[in-house]
């Protein structure tokens, strides 16, 4: 039976389950440096990571069809949800902020 993945890509796939495994540990992260060292750090590290995983996946899930996600009910309702998400930011007061969000409170989409 052939591998679903080449061995290059395996190594990809276990970096997207390190990264995430890291994703554990941004409770710990401290960066006494940034103007809110408590909540600033701990936000970045975890978004960081989050993204690069994301990244990674993206990629795989274009080159291997079995990793992409199923079309459930969920599948539909998390993407109706994230839409909901993008427009309020996009039509709300502050649409800047909105879509960014600040440095202490990190909620922008």
């Amino acid at each position: 039976m052939k591998p679903l993945l080449s061995a290059a890509d395996n190594k990809i796939f276990l970096a997207v389950k390190a990264l995430l495994g890291f994703c554990l540990l941004s409770p710990l992260f401290v960066w006494p440096g940034m103007l809110f060292p408590f909540t600033g750090s701990k936000a970045f590290f975890f978004r960081i990571t989050i993204e690069i995983a994301f990244a990674l996946y993206f990629y795989l899930a274009l080159r291997y069809r079995p990793l992409r996600p199923k079309r459930t009910l969920l599948f539909w309702s998390i993407l109706v949800f994230l839409g909901a998400w993008l427009i309020s930011a996009l039509v709300g007061v502050d649409s800047y902020l909105s879509f960014w969000g600040n440095l202490e409170r990190m909620g922008g989409v």
